[in-house]
């Protein structure tokens, strides 16, 4: 930490290192888009907007075996949490994807990635 500017945090993520730091000075704006597997994306998505967060994306039910949400954090990170809730067969896969439901939750998570990318870099 220098100041109120983080050089350098790492954090493990099931083994994995994950290196992260705020810009300095004069650097144009880069937010991180981070997605991550989650054990329950109600659950994280709550933490998260109690912590000042703001939903992007509510909680959608995709065919491919995952649940998706997303939020923009209070430094303006956008984070894609998901949760696979069920392992699909790639024929039924083809099968889900045909389906109006299937093509309504693709449709959503798009649109709600659109939307807040053109709010621009931080989301405002």
């Amino acid at each position: 930490m220098n100041g109120d500017r983080v050089g350098h945090a790492e954090i493990d993520l099931a083994g994995m290192a994950v290196l992260m730091f705020d810009s300095g000075p004069g650097w144009a704006p880069t937010p991180a888009h981070m997605r991550v597997y989650v054990d329950d994306v109600q659950r994280t998505l709550r933490a998260a907007t109690e912590r000042g967060a703001r939903v992007v994306t509510e909680p959608t039910e995709l065919a491919f075996g995952d649940v998706v949400a997303r939020f923009r954090d209070p430094q303006g990170h956008l984070w894609w949490v998901h949760q696979h809730v069920e392992d699909v067969d790639p024929t039924e896969l083809g099968r889900r994807f045909q389906q109006e439901a299937a093509v309504k939750a693709m449709q959503y998570v798009g649109d709600t990635l659109e939307q807040e990318m053109s709010r621009g870099v931080a989301g405002a």
